[in-house]
């Protein structure tokens, strides 16, 4: 028997600029959304939406996705449909930290594609990956220089076709230890200062109580500027007392002290560098 769902999903969100009024911005959302067992291998959905803001005004978002399983090793899954990306200041400022953000910045909007795959090919091994296409009409951007009257540097938003693949591969040998490594690359436009090229490694283990584990993982990204950076290591590792207290510690950016020079993810503004964080988590 074919089983399906639908939902409706009414949102309302306030975009607030501090004493900035340019920065305020009002968003209205309904949306309707659908599943539908099209068989016991093949799973259809979507959603639709009235969209308003007081930039974009009218607009009518939608998704449109199937996804198939031929085997138990092996999934494939393909949809597009017209997206709304929307612009917070604390979003902006992660992505881009040290820019200058203008006021009225609008929420990006269009079309876009998406495929991608997961296939278990041996024991305790899966790889996966995927291409994702966005004609975006308003997407953030910086100046490669800064200003020199602020020190920060201009976003624009501009028109972009952007085309991000996405290629990994985890192995999970048993149930207290796991690791994957992944590549992300943006083929075609970017933003500045964002990495053309993303590689990560990452391993977890734990014992078999889980009250005791640790991660160690690495990125290396190229295409951020013109300096070459070697890879950024990190060690985490948690003990749980009970369920209602785990203590935590991360060692952040392990190889800095050993590196030539500093790292300039924005130059000339320097990276943090090596870091130690020492956490206490409670749960009521």
């Amino acid at each position: 028997m074919h089983r399906g769902y639908v939902g409706f999903s009414p949102r309302y969100s306030y975009r607030n600029g501090g004493d900035q009024s340019a920065y305020l911005l009002n968003r209205v959302q309904v949306k309707g959304l659908f599943g539908y067992d099209l068989s016991d291998t093949t799973h259809l959905q979507g959603d639709i939406s009235w969209f308003w803001s007081d930039d974009l005004e009218h607009k009518v978002p939608f998704n449109l996705s199937i996804t198939t399983y031929p085997t138990d090793l092996f999934s494939l899954s393909a949809g597009g449909g017209y997206r709304i990306q929307e612009f917070n200041l604390s979003d902006v400022l992660d992505d881009f930290m040290f820019a200058d953000v203008p006021g009225g910045i609008r929420d990006n909007s269009g079309w876009y594609f998406t495929v991608n795959s997961h296939l278990n090919f041996l024991q305790g091994w899966v790889a996966y990956g995927g291409l994702t296409f966005m004609n975006s009409a308003a997407m953030l951007t910086v100046q490669k220089n800064a200003d020199p009257l602020v020190g920060l540097f201009p976003v624009s938003q501009v028109k972009m076709h952007q085309l991000t693949s996405e290629l990994g591969i985890r192995w999970m040998p048993s149930q207290t230890f796991s690791a994957y490594v992944s590549w992300t690359s943006e083929i075609m436009d970017k933003p500045n200062f964002y990495p053309g090229n993303s590689f990560s490694l990452e391993a977890n283990i734990n014992n078999s109580s889980g009250k005791l584990g640790g991660i160690v993982s690495s990125a290396f990204n190229t295409g951020v500027n013109d300096f070459v950076q070697a890879p950024v290591v990190n060690i985490e590792g948690f003990y749980r007392v009970n369920d209602s207290l785990m203590f935590s510690a991360e060692v952040n950016d392990l190889l800095y002290p050993v590196l030539d020079g500093p790292r300039y993810s924005w130059y000339p503004f320097i990276d943090k560098g090596l870091g130690i964080v020492l956490k206490a988590h409670i749960t009521f």
